[in-house]
This record gives structure tokens, sequence and C-alpha cells, in this order.
């Protein structure tokens, strides 16, 4: 047995070495190598979650800005509508009332022609009948022969 610790000693002092170097590579590569990596790695996670983080935040500002857009556009309808109903109803108020005005002087029109029609038939109706008393005696005169 005291061969076999001997050949295992020396087969340790063998591979001491190699294991030193691994030692120094690891911690080597771990400090010039891994560690700069895993900060670039880091740095880009950081920046493609703060990225993301940006674009969502761009999103719900468009996203906020759209609705009060919407909502502007929305009050400039509306008030839009309530100008046009209002000049419509400016219009139709304009258009009742010289509707009113011309039927105010058609109807003044028709009453001066109704007073003027009933002067006429008065005048002509005192007309004949002076008419009718001279066509009667005429008419006396023509079939009697005689005046009265």
């Amino acid at each position: 047995m005291n061969d076999t610790l001997q050949a295992l000693a020396g087969i340790l002092l063998k591979g001491l070495p190699t294991f030193i170097l691994f030692l120094l590579l690891h911690f080597y590569l771990r400090r010039i190598f891994f560690g700069p990596m895993a900060k670039v790695l880091r740095d880009r996670q950081e920046a493609t979650v703060g990225a993301k983080r940006a674009a969502a935040e761009s999103l719900r500002t468009a996203e906020s800005k759209a609705v009060e857009f919407e909502q502007k556009i929305d009050e400039v309808r509306t008030q839009l509508s309530k100008e046009r109903e209002a000049t419509r109803k400016g219009w139709l108020d304009n258009q009742a009332s010289r509707v009113a005005a011309a039927k105010l002087a058609t109807d003044s029109k028709i009453a001066e022609g109704k007073t003027q029609i009933t002067q006429q038939v008065a005048a002509a109706r005192q007309s004949l009948a002076g008419e009718t008393s001279r066509l009667a005696d005429e008419i006396a005169t023509a079939v009697l022969g005689r005046s009265t």
C-alpha cells in the first residue's frame, strides 16, 4: 500500500502544475474575458429592457394623445353641429318673418282691393239706381207715348 500512496503522490506532484495552470487560466479568463462579456450582456439587457420600457411609455403617450385628439374632434364636431343648427334656425326664422311680412302685405293689398271693389260696387249700384229710374221713364215714354 505504501507503493500505491507513493504512486498517487507522484501523480499528484506531476498534476499539480497542470492544476495550478488550470486555476490561473480560470481566474484569468474570468477576469479578462467572461467578466467584460457578462458586463456587456448586462448592459445590453438593460438597454433592451430600457428601450422596451421607453417604447411602451411612448405607446401609452401616443394612445392618450389619440384619445385626447378624438375627444377634441368630437367637441369640435358638436360645436360645429350646434353652430350649423343655430344658423339653420336663424335662416328659418328669417324666412318665417319674410313669409309673415309678405302675408301681411298681401293681406293688406287684398283688403285694399276688397275695399276698392266694395266702393266700385256701391258706386255702380248708385249709378244703376239713377239709371234705372231714367230707363224706366224712357221705357214708359216709349211704350205709352207720354212723359211722366
